[in-house]
């Protein structure tokens, strides 16, 4: 196991045993009590931070993330009902559940590295080790900031630990918390280390992943020179040897693959003990090799955007007998009766990226989760180059370094064979096809000026009326945040 792989091992003191309501919420896992006299309560602290990504298994990243993410577009598609068949037909209010908790989660985790950046500040060890902790929080502080301005715009700032995020607080402007992410990602960009020497901290912030949540910042802005600069640095890593490409999306999205090269900051679990369900949550249902739910499938109208020759097509689940006899089949275009009493014509599609090669069947999986890699910042370069330049060799050769990997196509790499919008369009596929299911899509919709078109055009296919419209590029605040808060103003907000 090399230490230059950046990944987050995420270790929890007990597990939520059922989904239901936490009341009172709960923003902290830390205390302004506790002790912080060393360099290991400083540690200690910072692995709290880290774990707040990953609560309980699926309430941030590993999964309600997701689905305030590519379920919100035309990735994601639900049969099961309820509150996540609501946020996949466009349907949500601020009562959903996945609106609840991802807003508490993501506070949760702010309010976990304001604890950890206001004491550690206190302690007395190296100057140098001090920074680099402070850094890390401040990293992930950022990163909680980013959401949930990608899905709020104002939101209450809250940057002391006194001060609890429970408090009626006003929304700042979404400038103003720009200004926060940006100071505390160039902090962590001049404080941390490129990589680490030994595999037992091979677990944490590097100044890497900090540059690639500025250059994906930036862009958010459409800052796109401060954009390539941050772009450049991740990739001066690459040419370093710090990262690289996986050879091949089988290995890169294996069970067993804890750590890669292309990874620059993930969420890493353990079989049985850190409780991720990514698999359970994404697998085939009734499948004799996978025991999952298909609870957060691939639309079956973003599937057939896919090349018929891109082999990233069939990285997923379909045509299957299942361990019940029955034949789940991909239908045909137009094909909406089974053929036979035996045969389901499958709603959605499950992915193979959280159930391929998997080591165990446990309840609890081991998958890594990419929250950051360096295919992202591949194509987000291409995406910069285009917005700078237009049409550019360069751009081009950047997408076709994806496909490469992938096995699929090139595509011409005649810039004259583009235009802006075109190459643009071009770019939004391929992350689509490379980056689904990996918290990306909602973000790089409303980037592109494409949000509201692809969304009604998902809702039309699916028999959906197309009622997408500009106040669905940001949620309605949770209902018992309003209650709570009365700064907290949905006028204009619910759908």
């Amino acid at each position: 196991m090399k230490s230059y792989r950046i990944v987050l091992i995420v270790f929890f003191l007990g597990l939520l045993g059922a989904c239901e309501d936490l009341e009172p919420a709960i923003y902290s896992d830390l205390t302004t009590t506790n002790a912080y006299e060393s360099a290991d309560d400083a540690k200690a602290a910072i692995t709290a931070v880290y774990a707040a990504l990953k609560p309980y298994g699926y309430f941030y990243y590993d999964g309600y993330q997701k689905v305030i993410t590519d379920f919100t577009t035309d990735i994601g598609h639900a049969t099961a009902g309820g509150d996540i068949n609501k946020m996949s037909y466009f349907r949500w209010d601020p009562t959903n559940r996945y609106l609840k908790y991802a807003w508490r989660f993501m506070y949760k985790m702010i309010s976990n590295a304001n604890i950890a950046i206001d004491n550690i500040a206190n302690i007395e060890m190296d100057e140098a080790l001090k920074n680099r902790f402070i850094a890390e929080a401040r990293m992930i502080r950022a990163i909680g900031y980013i959401d949930l301005t990608d899905a709020w715009g104002p939101v209450p700032l809250v940057l002391d630990s006194k001060i609890d995020v429970n408090e009626e607080i006003s929304p700042s402007p979404v400038e103003q918390i720009n200004t926060q992410i940006i100071a505390d990602l160039e902090f962590a960009v001049k404080n941390l280390p490129a990589q680490y020497d030994g595999d037992a901290d091979a677990a944490r912030a590097t100044k890497g992943a900090a540059n690639g949540f500025l250059c994906k910042f930036y862009m958010r802005e459409h800052n796109w020179n401060k954009a390539l600069e941050h772009a450049n640095a991740v990739m001066a890593l690459e040419d370093q040897g710090i990262y690289g490409l996986s050879p091949s999306i089988e290995k890169l999205h294996s069970e067993g693959n804890k750590l890669d090269k292309e990874h620059l900051f993930v969420v890493m679990n353990e079989i049985s003990q850190t409780g991720a369900l990514l698999t359970k949550h994404s697998g085939p249902t009734d499948h004799t090799e996978v025991s999952a739910w298909q609870y957060y499938a691939v639309s079956l109208h973003f599937w057939n955007k896919f090349d018929d020759i891109d082999p990233r097509k069939e990285f997923f689940w379909y045509n299957y007998t299942g361990r019940s006899g029955r034949y789940y089949k991909m239908p045909e275009p137009g094909e909406t009766v089974p053929p036979d009493d035996n045969t389901i014509l499958i709603p959605n599609v499950a992915t193979k990226k959280f159930s391929n090669n998997m080591v165990s069947q446990a309840y609890d999986d081991g998958y890594t989760f990419p929250v950051l890699r360096l295919a992202d910042i591949i194509l987000s370069k291409a995406e910069i180059l285009n917005e700078i330049n237009g049409p550019n060799a360069e751009s081009l050769r950047l997408i076709n370094r994806i496909r490469n990997r992938a096995g699929a196509p090139a595509i011409s790499e005649n810039d004259g064979d583009y235009t802006k919008e075109s190459l643009r369009n071009a770019i939004c596929d391929e992350r689509g096809f490379e980056l689904y299911f990996e918290c990306k899509r909602r973000a790089d919709l409303i980037r592109m000026g494409k949000y509201i078109e692809t969304c009604n055009t998902y809702l039309e296919a699916i028999g959906e009326k197309p009622t997408v419209s500009e106040k669905y590029k940001l949620f309605p605040y949770p209902q018992d945040e309003v209650n709570n808060n009365s700064f907290l103003d949905n006028t204009g907000r619910t759908l």
